[in-house]
């Protein structure tokens, strides 16, 4: 048989873990947040400048030409060169995670 007491006691209980899980999700999105902007801010650091992307993709660009690389994709070699620099940014922010991963 269920009393007053132990009614107020379940909720109690109940509220209070609310309260802890509230508090730990608080805390680690906070860590998340602080990890994440010490990621970016090795990114910018390490960026190459709009120039130096540029130049490095029309190079790709004429190297995928050069080779007709295009060809067995039938896609074109400047979207192809720009794919290229997508995935070496994609690789860039791997590596910093990691580093910010080991550095902890």
């Amino acid at each position: 048989m269920l009393t007053n007491w132990s009614i107020a006691n379940y909720y109690y209980k109940v509220t209070r873990h609310f309260i802890e899980c509230h508090a730990k999700a608080g805390k680690l999105d906070l860590e998340l947040k602080n990890e994440r902007g010490k990621i970016m801010e090795i990114a910018e650091r390490d960026k190459m400048t709009k120039e130096e992307e540029k130049t490095l993709s029309n190079e790709l660009s004429n190297l995928l030409n050069r080779y007709s690389r295009e060809n067995d994709s039938n896609t074109p070699d400047f979207i192809l060169a720009n794919y290229m620099m997508m995935c070496l940014r994609a690789g860039e922010y791997l590596v910093n995670m990691r580093e910010q991963w080991k550095n902890k």
